[in-house]
């Protein structure tokens, strides 16, 4: 979890700039989740991808949270 927070942090930079990033970085993001978890591998993996889904849901809730902010400031 903590790997993926610096890129999330300088992500948040550029929502002050960009605020339909958070639309671009969620469509994208969506899609290379939704290709990991269609791979067909042993069970031992399925949990795996269920704590990387709950882990991306949570940095997205957090970077949404946050454009929100910016949007609302008029940044």
């Amino acid at each position: 979890m903590k790997k993926m927070k610096p890129i999330v942090r300088n992500y948040k930079k550029k929502i002050e700039f960009v605020s339909e990033g958070v639309v671009a970085y969620k469509n994208l993001s969506f899609q290379c989740l939704s290709e990991v978890t269609s791979l067909q591998f042993r069970d031992f993996y399925n949990m795996k991808y269920m704590k990387m889904y709950i882990v991306f849901i949570s940095q997205l809730q957090e970077v949404e949270e946050n454009g929100e902010e910016h949007e609302e400031q008029g940044t």
